[in-house]
């Protein structure tokens, strides 16, 4: 609602307080709109009225945002994730329009910049060393970061670009927080075994981390039902241990089971 009050007087040519009119005060109006109080409909239904909007159409595009903003957040998430494993950008271009052209910025926008350069451009790219600072900015702002799920979505697949100091240093508070699972919502459990098998692949490549025992711990820990997330660290083990008919071996159980790409990905991360 804000952001549609906002582009309103701004293609009329009006101020802040030409607009709010004499429904509100300018500190109110300010909060409203930017999303930090709601409106009354009687006093939206003035303004709108007092500029000559109008209330049909603006109440429609609201709705419409709104389910753009609410339906299609889930969506893109999981194409972003299946792009991100499947290393396809083939729709990439299409991806940031669409998101460009619904608003979608913050969680989506970092984690599309982190697929390119995850899969496209390199960790040595310009666009990488503006995600490294984004997602440090973002995760050091918040106290309790690891109850937050799109932070640590954000950080599942910023995993790669973060230097070693600054990646052990987030590692070591998640794995601290989550060492039990018992009660765990699904969804927060599927986010942690992402970020515990993309730390593991990074180290890999890297170097072995500080926490790998952890994440490798972690991803035993899981329920027979997460068997592709398990048959993983039990291949970052086989590696680790230069086991290669064991890391023959699980590699044909998933390609069997249809992750031969997921493997790949895996072996091949940056």
């Amino acid at each position: 609602m804000g952001e549609l009050l906002k582009n309103a007087w701004l293609s009329l040519g009006l101020s802040q307080k030409e607009m709010a009119v004499e429904v509100m005060s300018v500190t109110q109006y300010s909060r409203i709109e930017n999303d930090q109080q709601r409106i009354r409909f009687d006093d939206l239904v003035k303004i709108l009225h007092a500029h000559q909007i109008d209330i049909v159409s603006f109440i429609n595009q609201f709705l419409l945002k709104r389910k753009l903003t609410d339906c299609n957040h889930d969506y893109y998430l999981q194409k972003i994730e299946s792009m991100y494993w499947e290393r396809d950008l083939s729709s990439i271009d299409e991806l940031l329009d669409k998101l460009k052209r619904f608003g979608q910025h913050g969680l989506l926008n970092l984690l599309t910049k982190l697929l390119i350069v995850n899969v496209k451009d390199g960790l040595d790219c310009p666009m990488a060393q503006q995600c490294r600072q984004e997602l440090c900015q973002r995760l050091l702002a918040v106290d309790k970061w690891t109850d937050n799920n799109n932070l640590l979505i954000l950080f599942a697949y910023g995993v790669f670009i973060l230097d070693s100091k600054h990646l052990d240093y987030f590692a070591k508070q998640l794995f601290e927080r989550y060492q039990r699972i018992d009660g765990m919502p699904i969804k927060k459990v599927e986010i942690l075994a992402i970020i515990a098998v993309n730390y593991l692949a990074n180290d890999l490549h890297k170097g072995r981390g500080s926490h790998s025992g952890e994440a490798v711990d972690f991803l035993y820990s899981l329920p027979a039902h997460f068997l592709l997330y398990k048959l993983l660290a039990k291949y970052y083990k086989a590696v680790a241990l230069e086991n290669v008919e064991q890391q023959k071996k699980i590699s044909r159980m998933l390609a069997e089971f249809g992750y031969r790409d997921l493997i790949v990905a895996f072996s091949t991360a940056p």
